[in-house]
């Protein structure tokens, strides 16, 4: 087996392998997204960086015509570009138009007009996008996000949320409001606003928001605020509202080295439990301090993280849901919890990866993600066939483009695939020139 250093990309691969299912009540709209496309989406790389894998698949029972399509898809924070579009024969290879607004992104495929374009995919082929972001992404949020629109461009978003912050509720408040908005296909905003202003978000798909007032200094926020956004009220009004000053106290989480090369950020539970709040997610990397600074004096809090498996590994943290580190909140004084984790291999088996298609001496990075299973495997892969471990069960598999000189070598592998001893995997690559 020839494993080499992986090649560092600054591109991610997205393989659309079937066309979603959305969740998305602002595109329900006329209008409607291609139900019998189908989308599987994964994710894998470090904290800094994640490739995201989306596979658009033709699961219907007849062809489908991609002229003009559109693709829409929800991601955590705002994409600047995306790679391009890779297209299963007999489709012809089509220039794409990328766009991103408040976290909803949109590919429309611009297919030429002489006759010799083909433009129908058959029953069974897809289309694959590739895209990269530094933001943690849940690869299922993103997946039930998707959108395919075969019939007409996607639906122009038109809510509005207008938000009014009263006057600074006192000396102890920060010097502004913050809020976080969370609604429809993932949609996720946090905003400041400065005391006595408005601000408006615009550009908003129909659906329920709720609007999380953050504690500013020493004034807790408001109860949390609920609207919904439809075709005939398209636009909502709120104002902020803060409770009497509390005292606070701070925690201070301190997260290990990572495990092992490429382990996924780690999310780290916070609970109020003396007022049965549902817990607070925070995003902890590896080898780092994350300090919270407004939790209440007096109130009883509980910290946990979940345990995860990566690279034939279940790594437990030394407090988890069940068996939580508690402590009660105390002023002016720092709460310090220290996670620590531990790892137990997990019985794995042998199979054969046999890579084609790139230049020599470079590798191609591959994921394996579980279906069904927090399962996740990462290696460095050259041409010819390679021996890997891994546990025995169904994977999404996906990996990353290369890119040398003015061409990038994109990877097609069928996804997903039942793994078992003695499984052979094929993954080839096909070269495209950058335009």
């Amino acid at each position: 087996m020839k494993i080499l250093t992986r090649f560092t990309a600054a591109w991610v691969l997205v393989f659309f392998s079937a066309l979603a299912y959305a969740n998305y009540d602002g595109l329900k709209t006329s209008p409607s997204a291609n139900s019998n496309i189908t989308a599987n989406v994964t994710a894998s790389g470090s904290e800094h960086w994640q490739t995201v894998t989306m596979k658009l698949t033709n699961t219907g029972d007849k062809s489908i015509d991609l002229r003009d399509a559109s693709i829409t898809f929800a991601t955590p924070t705002t994409l600047n570009s995306i790679y391009g579009v890779q297209y299963s024969a007999p489709l012809s290879w089509a220039p794409a138009a990328f766009q991103s607004s408040n976290n909803l992104n949109t590919v429309n495929l611009n297919f030429a007009s002489d006759s010799w374009v083909k433009t129908m995919m058959p029953v069974g082929t897809s289309i694959t996008i590739t895209f990269g972001t530094s933001s943690a992404i849940d690869a299922d949020a993103v997946q039930k996000s998707v959108n395919v629109y075969t019939q007409g461009v996607a639906p122009v978003l038109e809510g509005n949320i207008a938000m009014t912050a009263p006057s600074k509720p006192g000396s102890q408040a920060a010097e502004q409001a913050n809020v976080t908005v969370t609604g429809p296909n993932s949609y996720n905003k946090t905003v400041n606003l400065a005391w006595n202003s408005k601000l408006n978000l615009t550009q908003l798909a129909y659906g329920d928001y709720t609007i999380k007032i953050h504690q500013s200094g020493a004034y807790p926020g408001g109860a949390d605020q609920s609207v919904t956004l439809s075709k005939t009220n398209k636009s909502k009004a709120i104002t902020l509202t803060y409770g009497a000053p509390v005292q606070q106290a701070k925690l201070d989480i301190n997260m290990p080295s990572a495990p092992a090369l490429h382990a996924p950020v780690q999310k780290i539970m916070l609970k109020n439990i003396s007022h049965t709040s549902e817990p607070e997610v925070i995003n902890a990397a590896w080898g780092q301090h994350v300090v919270k600074d407004n939790l209440t004096a007096g109130d009883k809090y509980q910290v946990w993280a979940n345990d995860f498996q990566f690279n034939g590994n279940l790594y437990t943290p030394n407090y988890t849901e069940t068996h939580a580190q508690e402590f009660t909140a105390t002023k002016d004084q720092t709460v310090n919890v220290s996670f620590a984790y531990q790892a137990q291999p997990i019985p794995t088996v042998n199979a054969n990866v046999s890579l084609s298609g790139l230049p020599d001496g470079h590798t191609g990075h591959v994921t394996f993600t579980g279906v069904g299973s927090s399962n996740s495997y990462q290696f460095d892969l050259a041409n010819g066939t390679s021996a890997i471990k891994l546990a025995a069960g169904q994977y999404n598999i996906a990996a990353e483009n290369v890119t040398v000189g003015g061409t990038s070598f994109i990877a097609n592998v069928a996804t997903p695939q039942t793994v078992s001893t003695g499984s052979a995997i094929n993954i080839s690559c096909r070269s495209h020139d950058l335009i």
